[in-house]
C-alpha cells in the first residue's frame, strides 16, 4: 500500500467516525465514542501521518502535488477536530 492509500483510508475512517459522532450529538446521546480507542488511534494516526507527510516533502521523497496537499490537509483538519471533540469531552471541568 502507497502513502496516498493510506491517507485516504485515513481521511475515510475520521470522516465516518465524525459522522457517528454528529449523529450521537444530534439524537442526544451519551458519545460512545469519547473514550473510544479505535477514534483516539484515528486522531493520533491522522497528526502522525500529517507530520510523516511534511517530513516527505522536505526531504524530498514525494513531490507536491495538489490531490495529495488536499488530501492531507483535510486529514489534518479532521485529526485536529477529533482530538478538541476528545478533549472538551473528557475534560469540561477545564474548559
Amino acid at each position: 500500500m502507497n502513502f496516498l492509500g493510506l491517507l485516504f483510508i485515513s481521511v475515510g475512517l475520521g470522516f465516518v467516525l465524525l459522522l457517528v459522532r454528529l449523529f450521537f450529538h444530534i439524537k442526544k446521546r451519551k458519545n460512545p465514542l469519547r473514550t473510544n480507542f479505535l477514534y483516539v488511534f484515528s486522531a493520533v494516526f491522522g497528526i502522525d501521518l500529517f507530520i510523516n507527510w511534511l517530513i516527505c516533502i522536505g526531504l524530498g521523497l514525494i513531490q507536491l502535488d495538489p490531490t495529495l496537499d488536499l488530501i492531507a490537509l483535510a486529514l489534518l483538519s479532521i485529526s485536529i477536530t477529533i482530538s478538541i471533540d476528545i478533549f472538551k469531552s473528557n475534560f469540561k471541568t477545564l474548559v
